[in-house]
């Protein structure tokens, strides 16, 4: 894997980032001395594969063997410019070191001698860095010491360098230990691997005997069964592969981190050791703590359980089915308690039609405003703007559109309307003045924004969702086309997960910008994980999902990767019919009804509200 590859920190199987522990730690050491050294070395090494000429003749275009090599200048130098180095009182006192012709022998002189070369002061060129400040905590050369640094303790640069050569030796111990561990784990998720296979095979081996036996009457029924094994099957190889991947990601960034380490610890100068002593002590506290256990099981149990032909009533043929079983973790809905906090509740709009009294809320940007799109007589709407004082709502602005079903808050201050009846999505100022209208669809229903600023528009007729440019009104991607049926609402996530809830599904599909699922969560039902009617959905700051379960009356939250979590409403707290979901500026959830309440919940505890952001 090359350092590029990290970079990306993406899982090739889910494409979806993922975090790595020390990728802070690497950025910054790819950025410090550390990696300057490797480099030089590197360039060197080049050098010294063909002849070796003179310095200083090369700055005046002349090309002179060389023939020694000053420790000091980090030069080599031919025999007349030698001549001249020595008679020179700044530099005649200088180690100058006989180069043998040999590329080897001069390249082993060369590298050795990069640790005693001086690093000139940027302020005073003529002087090296040979102290250091204690006060300030930075080396110094003897006029800086005299000059701007009087009063404070100064003392030799080596002195500082030895004392955290003592930590780059540690923290290269540890390095060695991390990476042994990480083989050992990449080692384990193969033998994981070839366990799960071989279940597999056996499983397949028993449902096939019992296919065998009465295939006639059960084909249609055997081969729903093996559907549903090799999915399952190769969800679990996934699952493994993936956290295989982070490990050799983690492998890649301990490598990388090794190979700085060394090249300090072997040619760094003491002022670079001395430079890169943050990055050195936060690389050995990572290490140090770095939690080295093997947690490789197997994701899932499958169960085969076959069935059997009771004959013993001649011509009357009773037939159990063989099913599969599946005994996964259990679910997170029974472990975390459900604590909604509805502290309002504001009535806005009386239904009118047989429309929903509120079609769709959004927050404006620059204020705490908040747009609703309500119905009105017919397929009027309208769309009204409140203002939000914390303690009541009030209308400060209205509008009236003819069939329109969607809005959201753009990036410029401006507004996205679907146009259900000119099938477009039409572009308003902040002062709703028509700017421009994008796209002609067979049957837009909503519209929202990425992070990249792209339109993210469902189009009900072509049953798909298209990613379209802002600018020119291009489409720049097509998503979920064969897979959904009826999307209803959309939005996206920090990393552009386009989230689409499908009312005839009654499932909640997550696509990457390129059009692959990256989970689904639902079936059509009441119980756990299960939804009726799901509407409209939102992400918070912390990518967390939030679903209006209309039928249920609930509203369910999930982690960004599509696993519930917990609910936020329930049919006990008298929500009906939730049909709307957005997040105010106060991280507050917003969910409306189809017979026009607007209900404001506090849902996060104290620890959701820190964002942990991981740099890779």
């Amino acid at each position: 894997m090359s350092q590029m590859d990290y970079k990306k920190g993406t899982n090739p199987r889910t494409e979806t980032d993922i975090p790595v522990e020390g990728a802070c730690l690497y950025h910054s050491l790819t950025n410090s001395p550390m990696n300057s050294i490797v480099d030089t070395v590197e360039r060197t090494k080049k050098r010294i594969q063909k002849e070796i000429d003179c310095d200083s003749c090369m700055e005046e275009d002349q090309q002179e063997h060389a023939v020694v090599r000053c420790i000091e200048c980090a030069e080599n130098l031919c025999k007349i410019c030698e001549k001249y180095h020595r008679r020179i009182k700044s530099t005649k006192s200088h180690e100058l070191v006989e180069l043998t012709g040999n590329p080897e022998n001069d390249l082993s002189i060369i590298i050795e001698g990069l640790s005693k070369r001086n690093i000139d002061c940027p302020k005073h060129p003529d002087q090296s860095l040979q102290l250091y400040c204690k006060a300030d905590k930075i080396p110094v050369c003897r006029e800086c010491c005299i000059a701007r640094h009087s009063g404070h303790q100064c003392v030799k640069i080596e002195q500082v360098a030895n004392t955290e050569m003592q930590n780059i030796s540690a923290t290269i111990k540890l390095g060695f230990t991390q990476k042994e561990f990480l083989d050992q784990q990449i080692k384990s998720s193969t033998d994981v691997i070839a366990t799960e296979k071989e279940k597999f095979q056996k499983l397949l081996m028993s449902m096939r005997s019992d296919h065998h036996a009465i295939r006639i009457e059960i084909a249609l029924w055997f081969q729903k069964l093996e559907k549903a094994v090799f999915s399952l099957h190769n969800k679990t190889i996934n699952q493994i592969e993936s956290q295989r991947y982070t490990i050799e990601c983690k492998k890649s960034v301990t490598e990388s981190t090794l190979l700085n380490l060394t090249s300090l610890k072997k040619y760094g100068h003491p002022v670079e050791i001395v430079n890169s002593s943050t990055e050195i002590k936060q690389t050995l506290h990572d290490w140090s703590s770095s939690n080295l256990e093997d947690d490789f099981e197997p994701h899932n149990t499958s169960i085969f359980e076959p069935g059997y032909l009771d004959t013993s009533q001649e011509s009357i043929l009773r037939y159990n089915k063989p099913q599969v079983r599946v005994l996964s973790v259990p679910s997170l809905q029974n472990k975390i308690p459900h604590s909604p906090k509805i502290y309002k509740t504001v009535h806005l709009v009386d239904k009118k039609s047989s429309y929903t009294a509120i079609r769709d809320i959004c927050i404006t940007n620059n204020n705490k405003n908040i747009l609703v799109l309500e119905s009105s007589f017919g397929e009027e709407c309208i769309l009204a703007l409140y203002k939000n004082d914390g303690k009541t709502l009030i209308k400060t602005f209205t509008r009236f559109f003819h069939d329109n079903d969607r809005v959201c808050t753009l990036k410029d201050d401006c507004y996205a309307v679907i146009d259900s009846k000119q099938d477009y999505v039409a572009i308003y100022n902040q002062a709703f003045g028509l700017l421009k209208n994008i796209g002609k669809f067979q049957d837009p229903w909503d519209v929202c924004m990425n992070s990249a600023g792209e339109l993210v528009v469902i189009d009900r007729g072509a049953k798909c969702v298209y990613i379209i440019d802002y600018k020119d009104g291009s489409i720049l991607a097509t998503i979920g086309t064969d897979i959904i049926q009826d999307p209803c609402f959309v939005t996206t996530n920090s990393k552009d997960v386009v989230i689409i809830s499908d009312l005839d599904l009654n499932s909640v599909k997550g696509f990457s910008k390129y059009g692959e699922l990256a989970f689904s969560y639902g079936t059509m039902g009441c119980g756990d994980n299960e939804l009726d009617s799901p509407q409209g959905i939102c992400t918070d700051s912390l990518d967390n999902i939030i679903i209006a379960d209309c039928g249920n009356n609930r509203v369910h939250k999930l982690d960004p990767t599509g696993k519930f979590i917990k609910y936020l409403l329930t049919p006990e707290d008298n929500v009906k019919s939730p049909n709307v979901v957005t997040i105010d500026h106060n991280g507050d959830l917003l969910v409306s009804t189809k017979e026009g309440d607007l209900n404001f919940i506090k849902y996060m505890e104290n620890s959701e509200n820190t964002k942990i952001i991981v740099l890779v």
